[in-house]
């Protein structure tokens, strides 16, 4: 089984799950501010786009820690909410278009 992340608003009330295999890039855009692109499902649309806020100065370790996550050899699903770690507040959803 191919690995998974799935993406928790912080509302719970949005879930997204998305195979690793469409990862195009974890980008550091601000120093509480992750950007995880997605490879669109509609061929030819802009990407999908998560946004998390994280703790001041923990973009870095946050970026490293889903790419760790994402090389990661077996399969299953991994889980990004701000419910499930102390240093995101925020997960936010932009479909491509």
């Amino acid at each position: 089984m191919a690995k998974i992340i799935k993406f928790v608003d912080t509302a719970g009330s949005d879930e997204n799950l998305v195979p690793v295999g469409r990862l195009d890039a974890i980008r550091v855009t601000a120093t509480t501010t992750v950007v995880c692109s997605f490879i669109n499902a509609d061929s030819g649309e802009s990407p999908d786009l998560y946004t998390l806020t994280v703790t001041d100065g923990k973009s870095d370790e946050i970026a490293l820690e889903m790419a760790n996550e994402c090389a990661n050899g077996r399969g299953g699903v991994f889980t990004v909410s701000a419910s499930g770690h102390t240093d995101i507040s925020t997960v936010a959803f932009d479909a491509g278009s």
